[in-house]
């Protein structure tokens, strides 16, 4: 095999990779603590294995593979109506740039899905490193109608202290088994209760929590009263409702002063027809002033040296270090199409939550299917293209456990490093979708992670190309679409 491939070879069967890139983020971190490097540990001294019998092995037989997550069929759920609010514009766009984005890249998600070979395997050699310990925990707040309001995701540091809370939308949409329309995260909490909605948000972030619970207002209050009073700054006036159904302002915008029984009520507040979408701000700040205050606050209980065993002593063990507030980017899905009900669903990023996770709960990332697992190390000094590795990674169905930004220097072509040479195959096949790669075997093994992703300076020239054929081919798109409903219009007058 030639070290250096700048693209799939159409004799060798492997069509290139025409995935569309995003071309922006949904939303982008929020101020904070920048997230850090999550460093690999050294991993510990393993004993020999117990040689196995020698006796002969089938000829052409597959590698191993992983079991992939188990599925887990839920119920059908009854949808939370609010206010219908749909264009006729915004179905039309949405249809255009849904229809675009399936031509481009089913070429390269055949290439991937169809694949039967190079399946994880065991490195040959002893791991010199692994996954960093980060254990998640989840906060689900229950509001006076008995249904969870925004979730939050605690990141704890490999070091024990500080770390990252992921703000997590009850309303972002999510599959269905058997169904072709999305259902809102929270709906799994009104089926299950507290182990449907931990299995939901594990499942949708591709991570497993170490420990998960819910608090309703009074709890909320027990929870935030270590770190009370809270200095918050609301971006916009806070709505609530009051006890005949009518919508009230409890805050102006600008800076306000909360008790612990205050930011608990607020984080599960809404006006009667208010969207998630305009409360995610406030939570945010409250979480905020929680870290803020973390180095004075008045619990008396030391962060623990192994995972905390509850919720209250996970939050303290964040906010005793370097921590930040990140949320899971989301805009309104607002189109008949894909929300025919009109119910205050969202919809989130993946690329940009692949990113996350794999950034602040690396050891906590649960693959999704059998195919390797894959760390992405962007040394070219430029964070947009991590986010736009990971999503055409992830779209066609790579596991990525792992992504860090390094000083460089960057070397001009992409790398893929395998760890093991029954892992090559496997990993060669992502070459196309990265714009070509030079394939080597990595000089050392890390537990947990069976090839690098090592993006170089022609992966942006490969994104330029990416975007510069995506942005025509929508521009043509809708052209089409309006030519067509210019000329129905005058077959309709005359």
């Amino acid at each position: 095999m030639s070290d250096a491939v700048d693209n799939a070879d159409p004799s060798a069967g492997e069509p290139r990779a025409e995935i569309p890139p995003a071309d922006e983020r949904l939303a982008e971190p929020l101020a904070g603590a920048p997230v850090e490097d999550v460093p690999l540990v050294e991993a510990p001294t393993k004993e020999p294995a117990v040689e196995a019998r020698n006796e002969p092995a089938a000829v052409d037989a597959p590698p191993v593979a992983r079991e992939p997550r188990p599925s887990h069929h839920r119920p059908p759920r009854t949808a939370w109506h609010t206010g219908r609010a749909r264009t006729l514009g915004v179905a039309v766009v949405a249809v255009a740039v849904t229809a675009a984005a399936t031509l481009l890249v089913v070429r390269a998600a055949r290439t991937i899905g169809n694949s039967k070979a190079g399946r994880t395997s065991v490195p040959t050699g002893p791991p010199v490193s692994q996954l960093p310990s980060t254990p998640a925990g989840l906060i689900v707040p229950i509001g006076a109608d008995h249904k969870p309001a925004t979730m939050s995701v605690l990141a704890l540091s490999p070091t024990g202290k500080g770390g990252t809370i992921v703000i997590v939308p009850a309303g972002t949409g999510v599959s269905v088994p058997g169904s072709t329309r999305a259902d809102r995260l929270a709906q799994s909490y009104e089926s299950g209760g507290l182990p449907a909605q931990n299995e939901a948000v594990s499942g949708f972030l591709g991570i497993t929590t170490s420990v998960s619970a819910e608090f309703d207002e009074t709890q909320l209050a027990a929870l935030l009263a270590p770190y009370a009073p809270l200095h918050v700054n609301l971006d916009d006036r806070a709505l609530d409702t009051d006890t005949t159904g009518k919508e009230f302002v409890a805050y102006s915008a600008g800076p306000v002063t909360l008790t612990a029984a205050e930011a608990a009520h607020l984080l599960v507040a809404r006006g009667p027809n208010e969207s998630e979408i305009a409360r995610i701000g406030r939570v945010a700040e409250i979480w905020q002033a929680v870290l803020a205050r973390g180095s004075s606050a008045t619990t008396t209980t030391a962060p623990a040296a192994t995972t905390p065993s509850d919720v209250g002593d996970f939050l303290h063990a964040v906010v005793s270090g370097t921590a930040a507030v990140r949320q899971i980017p989301v805009k309104p899905v607002l189109d008949a199409v894909s929300n025919p009900d009109g119910v205050d669903l969202l919809s989130a990023d993946s690329g940009a939550t692949r990113l996350l996770m794999a950034q602040v709960l690396p050891g906590a990332i649960s693959p999704a299917n059998g195919n390797i697992r894959l760390r992405v190390i962007n040394p070219t000094g430029d964070p947009e293209l991590s986010y736009f590795a990971v999503s055409r990674l992830a779209f066609v169905g790579a596991n990525i456990v792992l992504v860090t930004e390094t000083s460089g220097p960057a070397e001009q072509q992409n790398a893929i490093e395998y760890q093991d040479a029954a892992e090559q195959d496997a990993a060669a096949r992502y070459r196309p979708v990265i714009g070509g790669a030079v394939m080597r075997q990595s000089p050392d093994h890390v537990e947990g992670i069976d090839a690098t992703v090592v993006l170089g300076h022609d992966f942006r020239t490969f994104m330029n190309g990416e975007q510069a054929k995506a942005t025509t081919t929508t521009s043509s798109t809708s052209s089409t679409v309006a030519a067509s409903t210019t000329t129905t219009q005058k077959k309709a007058r005359g």
